[in-house]
């Protein structure tokens, strides 16, 4: 099916998923890490050819972000 992906004209199907941590601070509370969680799905990605950049389709791009609280040990 990778074949058949990479010589459509629609390009190949690409999902990103990224896990992050950053400092949050609220108010008077600072948090030591809270974590992010990113998904996108629906980016088209096309194959370069020669020495041309391969470019990637954005326009359908639906992603979700998860802000991920540790509790003691429970990630809520």
């Amino acid at each position: 099916e990778l074949k058949k992906n990479m010589k459509s004209k629609n390009g190949l199907p690409l999902k990103v998923k990224l896990d992050t941590k950053v400092k949050a601070k609220m108010g008077k509370l600072k948090t030591p890490n809270v974590g992010i969680r990113v998904s996108c799905d629906g980016i088209r990605v096309h194959l370069p050819v020669g020495k041309k950049p391969a470019t990637a389709s954005t326009s359908n791009v639906k992603c979700n972000v998860d802000v991920r609280f540790k509790i003691w040990k429970w990630t809520v």
